[in-house]
């Protein structure tokens, strides 16, 4: 058994083989579980207003529960993107 201490100051203890260092090549078992996904994926939803090559937004359909609460206002759709842009470059 092995101690394992992370960034966050958090322990484990874990066996060997289900440790790897950076220069040890990964099992196939391990490697089938990776995720496909990737961070900067949506990022054009966020920052762009090209859509992703290859795949279209869905139309958005509004819930008859929320049917009153909803504001179709596009300036104010607008100032809640904006500002959402600026939290987020701040943030980074």
């Amino acid at each position: 058994m092995y101690q394992v201490e992370f960034e966050d100051g958090s322990q484990i203890a874990m066996k060997r083989e289900d440790i790897y260092t950076l220069d040890e090549e990964l099992p196939k078992r391990v490697k089938a579980r990776f995720s496909t996904a990737s961070d900067m994926r949506f990022e054009d939803t966020f920052y762009g207003t090209d859509i992703i090559q290859g795949e279209k937004k869905r139309q958005r359909v509004l819930s008859s529960r929320f049917k009153n609460e909803y504001v179709d206002d596009p300036v104010y759709r607008t100032f809640l993107k904006s500002s959402f842009q600026k939290k987020c470059q701040k943030r980074q």
